[in-house]
Parts: C-alpha cells; sequence; structure tokens
C-alpha cells in the first residue's frame, strides 16, 4: 500500500476527499490497530484530546488516520520501553474552520541534527544499524510527509538522541 500511495502520489493522482467525520472514532481506530504493537512490547500509549477540539470535522479522514498510523508505529517502533503519548490539541480556528495539531511523542533512541535531515526521504531509515531489529520499508514517514502537504498541512519533529522524539502533523478541517 505504501508503494502505491508513493506512486499516487509522484504521479499527481492522489486524491484529497474531504468528508465529514468524528475524530473520536477515527482516533479509536487508528489507536485500536497501533496500540497491540504497544502492548506487546509493554510500552505505555495514551491519547489525550483538548477539550476545545471540535468532535466532527470535515478532511479527509483516511488519509489523516494514515499519517496517525505512520506516526505511532513509528513511535512504537523505536521505543523499546517507556510511553508513546498522542495529543489533539485545536491549533487554529474561525467561524467556518478549524486546524487541528495531532502529536505524536514517544520515549524511544531519538535522532540526531543529521539523522533529521534525512527524515522524510523515501526509502531511507535514518539509523541504519537498527535496520535488522526494525524493519520497514523507509516509507511512512515521506508518505506522511506528502500526505500532510497534499491537506495543506504540516509535519514538524523534534529529536535528541536517548530522549525520544515528537512529530506533530497540523491539518485544516471545516
Amino acid at each position: 500500500n505504501d508503494i502505491l500511495d508513493l506512486s499516487k502520489i509522484e504521479a499527481g493522482k492522489l486524491a484529497i476527499e474531504p468528508v465529514e467525520f468524528e475524530l473520536e472514532a477515527l482516533l479509536e481506530d487508528v489507536l485500536a490497530i497501533t496500540g497491540v504493537s504497544a502492548r506487546q512490547k509493554g510500552v505505555e500509549f495514551s491519547l489525550s484530546v483538548a477539550a476545545e477540539v471540535p468532535r466532527k470535522l470535515v478532511a479527509d479522514a483516511d488519509r489523516i488516520g494514515q499519517v496517525l498510523a505512520n506516526l505511532c508505529a513509528n513511535a512504537i517502533k523505536f521505543t523499546e520501553r517507556g510511553v508513546v503519548r498522542v495529543s489533539v490539541r485545536l491549533a487554529a480556528s474561525d467561524a467556518r474552520s478549524a486546524t487541528i495539531g495531532v502529536a505524536v511523542e514517544d520515549t524511544g533512541i531519538g535522532m540526531s541534527a543529521a539523522q533529521l535531515a534525512e527524515l522524510f526521504q523515501p526509502f531511507t531509515q535514518v539509523d541504519s544499524s537498527s535496520t535488522r531489529r526494525r524493519t520497514g520499508t523507509g516509507l511512512g514517514l515521506s508518505i506522511s510527509m506528502r500526505l500532510a502537504t497534499a491537506m495543506v498541512g504540516k509535519i514538524e519533529v523534534r529529536s535528541e538522541p536517548g530522549r525520544g522524539s515528537v512529530f506533530e502533523f497540523t491539518v485544516p478541517c471545516g
């Protein structure tokens, strides 16, 4: 699926389809799937949603879910013990729209500035020494960045080696 999505994105054929959805249902679906991996590893996994975040939104729920699933899967993959926290906040709003910010914070291995510079490149794993232990295609973050951009949003990351990472994506919603 990742390779198909990357091909659609590169061909300019990826469609963003805004629909009305319930944020809580979307979060529950994604976290139910990714939470299994966290429980298997013994990693604490939590969710918080700020009270001011609208419960019904209009955006491409499938793509938001895909970005969130990719960020959660990476956080869990690179956290041997500790915590992965997902938090949702209202980043901006007016009478007709709201921009939500979704942060995925982990207490994993973290990354250096040099690693961060390579982070969103397709087929790239920033820590090649861990590739054998932590398999993956190296597409999840690249696709997530492109999906966020296609939804007129963005992804930012803060990280420090040995102290974990925080990935936050924002996306405007109706």
